[in-house]
Parts: structure tokens; sequence; C-alpha cells
């Protein structure tokens, strides 16, 4: 998930990264 957190950093991506 660390991989794409730079990528996932709006608040919308970050709900879905998870």
């Amino acid at each position: 998930m660390k991989l794409m957190y730079p990528e996932n950093l709006k608040p919308s991506h970050q709900l879905k990264a998870f």
C-alpha cells in the first residue's frame, strides 16, 4: 500500500487505497 501512497495522496484515492 505504501508504494501507491505517493500517487494516492488525495483523500478520495486514499480511501480506495485501503
